[in-house]
């Protein structure tokens, strides 16, 4: 037999064997130590002890582990074991009664012993039902108020960490299956004589097909473990759009208006009924709308890509991407499970305007109809938007000026093509301000987006306050001042200042640090309180009404503060706070924080979260989205059958984001450096690379998205999270791809 050396025969060894050693990276057992929290602990009578360990869920029930607490006899070292995975958070409730408590020597440790990570006194954060904490050295002891009984104590990790295997342990657990199998089939392939060669090399495109389709039915068989995390009361959000979905479906466009009808914009409600019309669990159209989007991405980088196997890994790396079955954030009915596939299809449609800008223009048409129907669907799904516009900026401008510059005699036809996806997104706002306005009467997607709120909004936050407080921007004495010179605003003041003002100030606590009785309101949740009062005091019958009546404010507030009655700043609009000297540190750790979610995958996890909510609450989350829901905390659980097979799918997808998350700390910088270098090699030799653009642009919408979270996280609500990053985990995964890719690019000596 001769040996016939076959490029295609190496790229399917290589296909072959990646997904034969992924069981043994996944699962690998390399070797059998267990990790523990250790501490020496005693308290003043028996009971229990409990540390928690937060995976990227919060602080579960189901993610602690107890340890009987023999109290009264003296210190005692005990073990609490802890499962391997990323771990976010940790704490440590040192006894279950009132009482008191002391520990020390805290640490974590492996079955041999050997000391993985150390905790000193002063990472320990008394955070519930302690009333006094003192320190004697290395010893911190605790106690709690006489009807204190779940005292608790948040501990400083210093970060996301690591237990259990590590990257290099997994992939040398991989590696002798891999040689193995890619020795195998290449040899097996090299050694065909070539009447085989013709009949399976004419198949090559079929098998990678079948192989992509084998990995989306995988993948929706895997994400059928999850549960629905079904919150009830979400008035604002989850039930928000169940509700305006059932209104689309009854034929009443989104409800009769109210403070809630133009609330946020209308896309997740329309997708929700499109899928129930078709009889699709709501769940299972979402993975496959992703999955499409990732399609669509290899097949608009085609003719930029050399060979079809880079196309696959691409499409594998993408279609399990975390944030996908992410169980807090995207197993909630929240419009940010949109996000990935929406992101993912305009990306995929202003690369391929560029990539087929000299193709025949019917080949060009169909991605300018996609750029064109998800731009205004993106648009309307979040009022955030705009922090994709540096990658669909910079990616249209090169598509229109490659197309303009290219001289072709049809070059006019082509540009109109490259413009349809403007012409989109005007048709598709507005359509939907047409309906609104009918309805409603107001010409506009959303009220936030309307000038009259804008202005309302931005006249209050002219006010400057006596003393700043981060995260308060509407202080009571401010508020009282308001008051006094605008007589739309004390319309408002027995809602603001009463039941209504007081349930707003509670949500508010985590934000502010003040009691409910204070009245304070965090900038995230003192526009709701605004627009339940407005309603409350009778002025939001109709939009028009509203609208009439935040212009009247707003002209109010900026008179008195024009002439002086007001202390206040420069004429503003908007909902940004004023920006200050003192929130530069909290703005660079929010950054940070948000770096660290979108670029290493930190914060995930596969495990949804409880539902919240009544029975009567939970029908129409059960009957729109056609799936299961997660138990409520007392309510009925799952069969033990059911509940042994979701385990093993969800602990798969569970170890499947613990290899993202190990990986990235090293692919990603790896893939920011080679997109340096491309757009360095490309300055040089005066030349410029198509992928070393898009991965700047797909860069700046990452980094914008992350500016606008740190802003936010400092100054109105809790906003360095998964899930208002949920779009740029996409864009991340194909910046290491394209970064790679421009480098060589940018050497080649004639490149595409």
């Amino acid at each position: 037999m001769r040996w016939h050396p076959r490029p295609w025969v190496f790229g399917a060894a290589l296909a072959v064997a990646a997904g034969a050693s992924l069981p043994f990276f996944l699962g690998a057992k390399v070797h059998p130590r267990r990790s523990f929290f250790e501490v020496t602990l005693a308290a003043d009578a028996p009971g229990s002890a409990k540390v928690y360990y937060d995976l990227g869920s919060g602080f579960q029930e189901h993610d602690s582990v107890a340890q009987v607490l023999r109290g009264g006899t003296g210190a005692s070292t005990y073990r609490f074991e802890l499962p391997a995975g990323v771990y976010v958070g940790l704490r440590l409730d040192p006894l279950n009664h009132p009482g008191a408590a002391s520990f020390s020597g805290a640490r974590i440790v492996d079955s041999k012993g050997d000391v993985l990570r150390r905790f000193s006194a002063g990472d320990f954060a008394p955070t519930h039902d302690i009333d006094e904490l003192h320190q004697d050295g290395a010893v911190v002891g605790i106690r709690t108020p006489p009807a204190g009984g779940n005292p608790y104590l948040l501990i400083n990790t210093g970060g996301a960490f690591v237990l259990g295997l590590g990257l290099w342990e997994r992939l040398a657990a991989a590696l002798p299956a891999f040689l193995l199998v890619f020795a195998g089939v290449a040899c097996v392939g090299s050694l065909l004589p070539e009447g085989a060669v013709r009949i399976l090399r004419p198949g090559a495109g079929r098998w990678l097909v079948a192989g992509g389709v084998s990995l989306v039915a995988l993948k929706l068989w895997l994400v059928a473990g999850q549960t629905i995390s079904a919150v009830g009361p979400a008035a604002h959000d989850d039930r928000l759009f169940l509700e305006q979905a059932a209104s689309l479906l009854a034929g009443r466009w989104l409800g009769p208006y109210s403070q809630f009808a133009l609330m946020k914009g209308p896309m997740y409600p329309f997708f929700v009924a499109a899928v129930f019309l078709l009889g699709v669990p709501l769940f299972a159209a979402q993975h496959l709308l992703y999955a499409l989007a990732c399609w669509l991405v290899v097949r608009a980088l085609r003719p930029l890509v050399p060979g079809r196997c880079l196309g696959a890994v691409l499409f594998a790396v993408l279609l399990f991407n975390p944030i996908t079955f992410d169980g807090p954030r995207l197993m909630r009915v929240a419009r940010q499970d949109l996000l990935p596939a929406e992101v993912l299809l305009l990306v995929a449609g202003f690369v391929a305007l560029y990539a087929r800008r000299a193709g025949p223009k019917r080949t060009l048409a169909p991605w300018a109809v996609l750029a064109a129907s998800v731009l205004p669907a993106f648009w309307l799904t979040r009022e955030d938007g705009v922090w994709l516009l540096p990658c669909v900026g910079i990616l249209w401008a090169a598509a229109a000026a490659a197309v303009w510059f290219g001289r072709q005699p049809d070059r006019l036809a082509r540009l109109a093509l490259v413009a349809l996806p403007a012409l989109g997104w005007v048709a598709g706002m507005g359509a939907v301000s047409a309906v609104n306005f009918r309805h409603y009467g107001l010409f506009t997607t959303c009220e936030f987006r309307r000038p009259e709120f804008k202005a309302a909004y931005g006249a209050l936050l002219r006010v400057e306050p006596a003393a700043w407080r981060i995260g308060v921007v509407v202080p009571r004495e401010a508020r009282e001042r308001i008051y006094a010179v605008s007589p739309a605003f004390a319309e408002l003041r027995p809602t603001l200042e009463g039941p209504v003002g007081e349930g707003w100030a509670a949500a508010s606590q985590g934000m502010t640090h003040l009691p409910a009785a204070d009245h304070e309101f965090a900038a995230g949740w003192f526009v709701w309180a605004l627009r339940d009062a407005v309603t409350a005091a009778g002025h939001a019958h109709s939009g028009p009404e509203a609208m009439a009546f935040y212009a009247r404010l707003a002209r109010e507030v900026n008179t008195a503060c024009d002439a002086g009655l007001l202390k206040g700043g420069p004429a503003r609009t908007g909902f940004q706070p004023p920006l200050r000297r003192e929130l530069l540190g909290p703005v660079w750790d929010s950054a940070v924080a948000s770096s660290r979610l979108a670029f290493y995958f930190e914060g995930l996890t596969a495990y949804s979260s409880p539902s919240v909510g009544t029975p009567e609450s939970l029908v129409l989350f059960s009957d729109l989205t056609r799936g299961r829901l997660a138990p409520t905390p007392d309510g009925a659980h799952l069969w033990p059958r059911e509940r042994w097979l979701d385990g093993v799918r969800v602990r798969i997808l569970q170890e499947i984001w613990i290899a993202y998350a190990l990986a990235a700390p090293w692919a990603v910088p790896a893939g920011l450096l080679a997109l340096l270098a491309s757009v360095l090699v490309a300055a040089v030799r005066r030349r410029a690379v198509f992928l070393a653009i898009a991965g700047v642009a797909l860069l700046a919408s990452v980094c914008a998205m992350i500016a606008i979270c740190a802003l936010v996280d400092a100054t109105s609500f809790y906003a360095a999270d998964p899930m208002y990053l949920a779009g740029c985990y996409g864009p991340v995964l194909l910046l290491v791809f394209v970064g790679w890719l421009a480098l060589a690019g940018a050497f080649r000596r004639n490149p595409r």
